[in-house]
């Protein structure tokens, strides 16, 4: 049969049809080309084996089988997150949009958030959840890095849920903007574009951010922020990549901050994602993909290869590489990127 047809970043302008017989022997690169089976390819970059059948990767402009029924959340989406009820195997899935989020209760999508405008597409909906109390209860804390941050309580039994609350003040009465957010250390951790900050108390009106450090010993501003580990916590920034170690003592000094390597971080908190192996990996704003262990935190960069295509199709405008997201797919071992090209 003919095979699917679109444009990939390593067939510009191109257009390829083949065909192959089954059964096939699959990518082999061992022998000489005289030498290769009927049923076999010798080259085979663009080529993705996926469910007993071979076909060419998908392309960022490649549309597949139908579209999914949005939510009644104010579109474009910009952050998807799924939640769960504490002690249970409940679950519910949040949808965040440029203007409110929505959650999926048993029966149907409830409202929990209005923003106070529409807000850039690049501002995208970032999500953290910790069950503490008693009773136990999951509060999931949803920002956007422009509005104060909300905080939704999952109700204990049944799925009637209240309208979020906003995110309580501090001791010196200011509200940290968060525009990325995680839970590490039984704390809600989140980051400002200069600062991080974290509290370790929680109540049903929300958290009280009451410890804050600005990290202003690098220019650059900060860009994600992700749990290593179940004690300490990871800051990506512009340029640089700082770690949050738990030393425990007062809670204004319970991590300890340090720059631990300079490297071009992630276009957005959603273009980073790690894999089953605890292993980090992001696109910057300049298209290069970037891979750090989870053990040592060596950098690779395993797209280099394509790297001067999608540089040449990015925008240096935030508007464009701010939507950048990174999705892994466990089943396959594999981590895809998501980004628009520039349109002349």
């Amino acid at each position: 049969m003919a095979a699917i047809q679109s444009v990939g970043a390593g067939q510009t302008g191109e257009k390829v049809l083949a065909s192959f017989p089954v059964p096939y022997k699959g990518v082999i690169r061992n022998s000489s080309e005289i030498e290769q089976p009927k049923d076999s390819l010798y080259v085979g970059e663009n080529l993705h084996f996926f469910q007993g059948e071979l076909r060419q990767r998908p392309s960022w402009n490649l549309a597949r089988n139908s579209t999914i029924a949005a939510p009644p959340t104010t579109a474009p989406v910009t952050g998807i997150f799924s939640t769960h009820r504490a002690s249970s195997r409940d679950q519910y899935l949040l949808v965040g949009g440029v203007a409110n989020v929505h959650v999926l209760t048993d029966s149907a999508w409830l409202q929990v958030v209005t923003w106070g405008a529409t807000r850039a597409q690049f501002r995208q909906v970032r999500y953290a959840e910790i069950a503490i109390g008693t009773p136990l209860l999951t509060y999931v804390v949803i920002c956007n890095g422009v509005d104060t941050p909300q905080v939704l309580t999952v109700p204990a039994t049944g799925g009637v849920f209240a309208v979020a609350t906003a995110m309580v003040a501090n001791a010196s009465g200011a509200v940290p903007l968060w525009r990325d957010v995680c839970n590490t250390s039984d704390r809600i951790v989140g980051i400002t574009d200069t600062e991080v900050s974290w509290t370790a108390n929680l109540s049903i009106a929300g958290p009280a951010a009451t410890s804050v450090k600005g990290l202003t010993e690098t220019p650059d501003l900060c860009i994600a922020i992700q749990p290593l580990s179940t004690l300490n916590v990871g800051v990506w920034k512009e340029r640089s990549f700082w770690i949050g170690v738990f030393a425990g003592g007062s809670e204004a000094t319970s991590f300890r901050w340090r720059l631990l390597k300079w490297v071009e971080g992630p276009a957005s908190p959603a273009a980073l994602t790690r894999d089953s192996k605890g292993n980090w990996f992001w696109m910057t704003k300049t298209g290069r993909l970037v891979m750090m262990e989870a053990e040592g935190y060596q950098i690779s960069y395993p797209g280099d290869g394509i790297w001067p295509i999608t540089r040449d199709q990015m925008s240096l405008n935030i508007t464009e590489y701010g939507t950048i997201h990174a999705v892994y797919r466990p089943f396959y071992d594999e981590v895809w990127f998501f980004y628009g090209a520039v349109t002349a």
